[in-house]
């Protein structure tokens, strides 16, 4: 210990009074490296200074293990920041790596909020309350407007828009679903890149990322009625919202939104994969068919036309910007 090694050895000039002041302090700090380099190390050492006991032994050997340790805590805070530095620069190269031609506009128009956005008169349950009636057939005419302007945009603006109608359109919207779903459960999201939004895509990558670390190893997903999705009498794909979204007055680009109710039955299943043994399920239930309702908001870049000509936009398609499931 620091305060033997001072008694043994001759010290005639030895003040004592700063020996009884800080002799135990030094003693316990020195003693213990975990304190070392700290403030209250410093504090002392500085007092045995200024109390005239600079060339003393047990002085120096204070200042060199408080100088050791504070260079072994400035390496560390160095060595501490380039990994920071390192890790940041990786996720930002790894970010880069993932380059979306399109990006959808900021503004978000949002999802309905009951299933066929609004319902029906008779099925709202307003009718005995004459304010909420007239305010629900407001709602309702004023839902009805938006979503004929904006259709109206879309055959005035997008190429081949009456081409498809309504039918077709409702085809594509169908395909699409299938084959994001099916991605989605099969981790092959690259896929799916040009149906989907920049900031629908991260957040599909998230939640991938999220199964993998709840051991969701193998998802099978398989939708029972894909052929009632393409068969427009069936009415599984309604149309329940429609928008034109434009960032700004002058500007020539138009984003036309359109969201849809999506009924359909599904099966999922999910396994934990273990080597030499079977698997083991962790969600869902392969042998049950469930009733999904989805509402999925589809979204186009638009242009607007120079002498009553379309003018297509490169790289416009359609592609899903938001989706909201109930079961």
């Amino acid at each position: 210990m620091l305060l033997y090694r001072w008694s043994s050895r001759s010290s005639p000039s030895l003040p004592w009074g700063t020996l009884l002041r800080h002799g135990s302090m030094l003693r316990v700090l020195t003693a213990s490296s975990r304190l070392a380099g700290s403030s209250k190390l410093q504090q002392v050492v500085m007092g045995l200074r200024i109390d005239g006991l600079q060339g003393h032994p047990a002085l120096q050997e204070a200042c060199q293990l408080f100088t050791n340790s504070s260079s072994a805590q400035k390496q560390q805070q160095k060595e501490g920041k380039q990994q920071q530095q390192g890790s940041r620069q990786a996720r930002e190269a790894q970010s880069r790596l993932i380059q979306f031609e399109y990006k959808s506009p900021t503004l978000t128009a949002q999802l309905p909020d009951h299933t066929t956005a609004p319902l029906p008169l008779l099925q709202a349950g307003v009718l005995p309350h004459p304010v909420k009636t007239a305010k629900h057939v407001w709602h309702m005419g004023v839902n009805k407007v938006f979503m004929w302007i904006a259709l109206a945009a879309a055959r005035k603006n997008i190429p081949g828009y009456n081409d498809w109608g309504d039918a077709g359109l409702q085809q594509q919207f169908a395909s699409m679903y299938t084959r994001i779903n099916e991605a989605q459960a099969s981790f092959t999201l690259d896929r799916i890149k040009d149906l989907v939004s920049r900031d629908m895509f991260l957040k599909l990558r998230a939640q991938a990322e999220q199964r993998r670390m709840g051991h969701w190893d193998k998802i099978v997903w398989r939708i029972e009625n894909e052929d009632d999705l393409h068969d427009p009498r069936t009415k599984s794909l309604k149309l329940v919202e429609g928008r034109m979204v434009r960032l700004t007055k002058d500007s020539p680009f138009e984003w036309l939104r359109l969201t849809y109710c999506i009924r359909s039955k599904q099966r999922f299943a999910a396994y934990r994969v273990q080597k030499g043994q079977r698997d083991e399920l962790v969600a869902g239930n392969p042998d049950e068919v469930i009733d999904v309702e989805d509402y999925w908001m589809f979204e186009h870049k638009t242009r607007t036309p120079v002498n009553n000509e379309k003018i297509p936009v490169e790289g416009a398609r359609w592609r899903l910007v938001k989706r909201q499931a109930r079961q």
